[in-house]
């Protein structure tokens, strides 16, 4: 998949669930995508409080994760469909 984007947006999955969400703030900040890094924080809290019971479930309203989801995926789609400027030339 990552061959099909644009060369600044391609790079490797971090397996921290902190540094992945610091990537959804430099994605939104870089690349104009929705910032999702406070629902990635919040779906591995939530991850978190069921498998160890070690923290309190956050509050996640499925209708609104699932928006900020859908609208993430779609801005992603729209950037990423944008011609690259890398290697084209100027008309003369």
């Amino acid at each position: 998949m990552a061959e099909n984007l644009p060369r600044n947006l391609k790079g490797t999955v971090a397996k921290s669930h902190a540094i992945r969400a610091d990537t959804a703030t430099n994605m939104a900040t870089e690349h104009g995508l929705p910032d999702v890094s406070d629902l990635l924080r919040d779906l591995n809290d939530a991850r978190k409080s069921v498998a160890y019971g070690d923290i309190e479930l956050p509050e996640l309203d499925p209708e609104d994760t699932a928006m900020e989801i859908e609208t993430f995926i779609e801005r992603s789609r729209i950037t990423t469909a944008r011609p690259s400027l890398e290697g084209t030339r100027r008309p003369n």
